[in-house]
């Protein structure tokens, strides 16, 4: 298709077709001038319209697979905390919190009568950091004297960690802090877990802090891991 030039630009050029269309292409030459005369590949300005657009979509492709994918992370459990405060005593509280991607709060469940007590005290905890809801959960706790004040007390935290670790310091210091702000004479135990224990732990049909506090006891006695290894218990 033949084409005037009407603009020479640093690497195209302004040409007119003799549809009257005003196009840019690529500069063919650095000797052409403005008023010539050229032939346009019409196949190759073809080509590269396809090119252009097949890139287009698979961009439009990779931004809606990378944000899709981000939104199922944010609303995925990828581990969860469970809360047992007293857990041998008659006030024993119990509630399991799923964080997601971002460390926040994204469901809670009561295990118990008393958990259930301080579950329905708790508003809006979506989307909440896990720290928070755990200090709300602690203050309800006291509020509703499942924390004793003349006897120590015990808050066993267990972290169950799926695909996204939890920050285990800040999570300690912040249940430090609320402790300390509140006075409230307590023991505080942090455990680890991971997705296989998990699974263990349901195949015994037992808690998952009970699971992994048996473990402890198991990897630091010898004879607890001679009985095991040979079935004895």
């Amino acid at each position: 298709m033949n084409a005037i030039i009407l603009e020479l630009l640093k690497d195209k050029l302004i040409v007119l077709t003799k549809e009257g269309k005003f196009i840019r292409i690529d500069k063919i030459s650095d000797a052409v001038e403005i008023g010539q005369e050229i032939i346009i590949d019409e196949q190759k300005k073809c080509k590269n319209h396809i090119l252009k657009w097949v890139i287009s979509i698979a961009a439009v492709v990779t931004l809606v697979v990378f944000i899709f994918g981000d939104y199922i992370a944010y609303y995925k459990p990828q581990g969860y905390i469970n809360i047992s405060i007293n857990p041998n005593a008659n006030t024993n509280t119990n509630i399991v919190i799923d964080y997601n991607v971002c460390g926040y709060c994204i469901k809670m469940k009561a295990l118990n009568n008393n958990g259930n007590i301080i579950a329905k005290k708790i508003n809006g905890f979506e989307y909440k950091p896990t720290n928070i809801v755990i200090d709300n959960i602690i203050n309800i706790a006291e509020q509703e004297k499942f924390i004793s004040n003349q006897e120590e007390n015990v808050i066993l935290i267990t972290m169950i960690e799926f695909h996204k670790k939890i920050d285990y310091l800040g999570l300690n210091n912040s249940v430090g802090n609320c402790v300390k702000e509140n006075k409230i004479n307590t023991r505080t135990i942090f455990l680890t877990g991971n997705k296989d224990e998990y699974e263990k732990a349901k195949q015994y049909n037992i808690s998952m802090d009970k699971f992994l506090l048996i473990n402890q006891i198991i990897e630091s006695n010898s004879i607890y891991k001679f009985t095991l290894q040979y079935g004895l218990i």
